[in-house]
């Protein structure tokens, strides 16, 4: 079996800032969340994560979940999917 890096395009609005322990800290423009991401078997590169909201699982077989904010999040908000002109093609 051969493993394949992807890289992604680069995207303004959206960054992983950080991943370990079973999660991942996002960011979409100005807000940052956290969500689940079994593969992040690793310890995260900062303990000082501070999302706005975090995404909680659900504990039964149907899945679901709940989003915790921790701090007031709007219910929808837009993000540009344009590259930068500064960014690399």
């Amino acid at each position: 079996m051969q493993l394949e890096t992807l890289v992604a395009e680069p995207w303004p609005d959206w960054g992983l800032i950080d991943s370990g322990n079973g999660q991942k800290l996002e960011r979409y423009g100005r807000i940052t969340v956290v969500r689940p991401e079994p593969q992040a078997m690793w310890q995260p590169a900062s303990e000082q994560w501070d999302p706005d909201a975090t995404f909680v699982p659900g504990s039964d077989e149907d899945g679901g979940g709940r989003w915790v904010q921790h701090r007031p999040v709007p219910v929808q908000w837009e993000l540009s999917r344009a590259r930068s002109d500064s960014m690399p093609p």
